[in-house]
Formats: C-alpha cells, structure tokens, sequence
C-alpha cells in the first residue's frame, strides 16, 4: 500500500512539473498574435520550456500541439531556408501527433493549415484540415478569425469550394463582430482581394462599411 501511494505520490508531481512548464511556454505564446514572431528569447524560454513538459509527458496532446506552434513560429523568424523548412516539417508532424490523440479538436487542424500554408503544401490534405476546423470550430471565434485570414492569404492557390467556405467566414467573421471592417480592409487589400470578396458577399451592414468605406 505504501508503494502504491508512493508511486501516486510521484507520478501526481510529475504531472504538476508537466503543467507549469506547459504554462511557463503557453503564456509566452498566447500573448502573441498568430504571425506575429516572439523575440528570440522568448522563443528559446518558450522551447526549452516545452521540451520540459514533453520530456515528461511527451504523447500528451497539448504538449505536442504547443511545441508544433512554437517551431512554426521559429521557423517564422528564420533567415535560413533549409532550417525553416525543417522546423515547419516538424512542426507538422508534432500536430500530426496530437491529432492522433484528438482528431476532433478544431486548433490542431488551424494549426496544421497554418503550417502546410508555410510549405507551400495547399493540397487535399491541407483542404481536409480547413474543413475540419471549419466544421469543429463553428462556433470558436479565434478558429473563424484564423481560417479567415490563412484562407485569404492562399486564396490563388485553393480550391473553389474553399473559396467559397472563405467568402463565409469573412461573412461571418464581420457579422459577429470577430474583424471590424477597418481591421479587416488593409489586410484584404495587401492581398488583392477586396474587390473580389465585395462582389462575392451579400449585402449585409458590416460589409457596406467594409466595401464602401
């Protein structure tokens, strides 16, 4: 009985390290915006902190999904291509790896679209990924406001249905008050689709200010 309890002992303070360098790395994070790189050391502290708690738990979802976001950002900020390449190829698979766990958890496939976007991936499995967020976030504000943007930004590159899933959630997103259209405007037009998105929506409040502004 007493080794039982032992082992409890431990492994419930294993789990409570696992936890606060989870948080330790998830704080850094979250504070930034999702293109937006971190200084570098707040990226290494981010890493080694991650690494901590994967070194514990290391199958655990979140671990794996908040390690993949930490190297896309890193790969973000890098000025060597070879080394960008390798650091999104392992971000994919560590988002791979949480979905493995959880595939109906809507930031693991945003995560992974950001992430094939990065490599230039726009393929079916990418076009899986989107519509699967879309459809298990449908009502997560950040999922619509993510998929938007990373929608846009391939918007040359997907497929006609995605474009159309793009035209909703720019409709959606400007609805719900999740974009303003001041927000949203430059953005659109940096990717020379303002005009586009405007004929395509229907009329609604929101994207008259948008449109005709």
């Amino acid at each position: 009985m007493l080794i039982l309890f032992g082992s409890a002992t431990y492994l419930s303070g294993q789990y409570a390290f696992a936890n606060t360098y989870f948080q330790n790395a998830s704080n850094i994070i979250s504070l930034t915006p999702r293109n937006d790189v971190p200084s570098e050391t707040g990226l290494a502290i981010a890493r080694f902190q991650i690494d901590e708690a994967l070194s514990i738990l290391p199958n655990d979802p979140d671990n794996l999904d908040l390690a993949g976001r930490i190297l896309y950002l890193t790969a973000l900020g890098s000025s060597s291509e070879v080394q960008r390449t390798s650091l999104l190829q392992e971000s994919k698979k560590l988002h791979k790896q949480a979905l493995d766990d959880r595939q109906y958890w809507p930031y693991s496939h945003v995560n992974l679209v950001y992430t094939k976007s990065a490599l230039g991936e726009i393929d079916a499995d990418y076009e899986n990924h989107f519509k699967s967020a879309y459809m298990l976030g449908l009502d997560d504000r950040a999922v619509i406001r993510d998929l938007l943007y990373v929608g846009i930004n391939d918007w040359n590159q997907i497929t006609p249905e995605l474009k159309d899933l793009a035209v909703i959630l720019v409709t959606d997103a400007l609805r719900q008050k999740i974009v303003s259209p001041r927000g949203l405007k430059p953005y659109l037009e940096s990717q020379g689709q303002l005009f586009r998105l405007c004929g395509q929506m229907k009329q609604f409040e929101e994207k008259t200010a948008l449109c005709n502004s």
